[in-house]
């Protein structure tokens, strides 16, 4: 289980855009071992120059490091929130697109945007949530799932057994 303790006491040191550019740096180092600026300006479709003033606030701040024509690296501070905003942009992407059945470029933008804004409880309560839709070894909640799939789509409600209140 993911740790979400400190996201709220992190995130709320820099904007969502900061946020944004703390995660494309991971996500390319992660996919290509080393980060350029050109790179960063391709992924977060912004000019060369607003990556550098971006990366010269987050190097001021010590989220990353930079030289002028060098390579994008993140500091232990940076990569903590670079993998705080991950997590969360992860976690409720897989609500929207795997749970809520949303297409998955809304999912992907609709995640962006939230993760920015979501409190450490309310995450932590998705996870568990999200977990307890897919973990049954019987099958059992996933046929609750894909009956509530059934009900967003047509509106129309359908019993589930395993959900329905016990008879005594």
């Amino acid at each position: 289980m993911l740790d979400y303790s400190n996201f709220m006491k992190t995130s709320s040191k820099l904007s969502e855009h900061m946020e944004n550019y703390l995660k494309a740096i991971l996500v390319l180092a992660e996919e290509q071992g080393v980060v350029r600026v050109k790179d960063i300006s391709s992924v977060m479709h912004v000019k060369m120059s607003s990556v550098t003033a971006a990366l010269g606030a987050l190097s001021k701040s010590g989220y990353v490091k930079h030289e002028s024509y060098g390579y994008v690296q993140l500091t232990p501070k940076g990569h903590e929130m670079a993998r705080d905003v991950h997590k969360r942009h992860h976690m409720l992407l897989r609500f929207l697109r795997d749970v809520l059945d949303i297409d998955p470029q809304t999912a992907e933008k609709d995640a962006c945007g939230m993760e920015h804004s979501i409190s450490a409880h309310a995450l932590k309560k998705l996870e568990r949530f999200v977990g307890f839709m897919e973990i049954d070894p019987k099958g059992q909640i996933r046929n609750c799932l894909a009956q509530f799939r059934e009900y967003s789509s047509s509106g129309k409600r359908i019993s589930c057994e395993r959900c329905a209140p016990r008879k005594e």
